[in-house]
């Protein structure tokens, strides 16, 4: 079984995809991004799309 934070994580994760899959709310899930400019994740995504990256 995975730890607790996994689990909660998990859920919360599920919960704001249906909002915003289901009832076309992306709030949840926009809010769990964050800022594009301050997402480790976005950035990389970013630099990675860019020709000769």
């Amino acid at each position: 079984m995975p730890p607790a934070p996994a689990l909660h994580t998990g859920a919360l994760i599920g919960v704001a995809q249906f909002f915003a899959a289901q009832l076309g709310d992306p709030t949840l899930l926009d809010a769990m991004h964050g800022p594009q400019e301050s997402n480790p994740i976005a950035a990389r995504q970013v630099r990675s799309d860019r020709p000769g990256s």
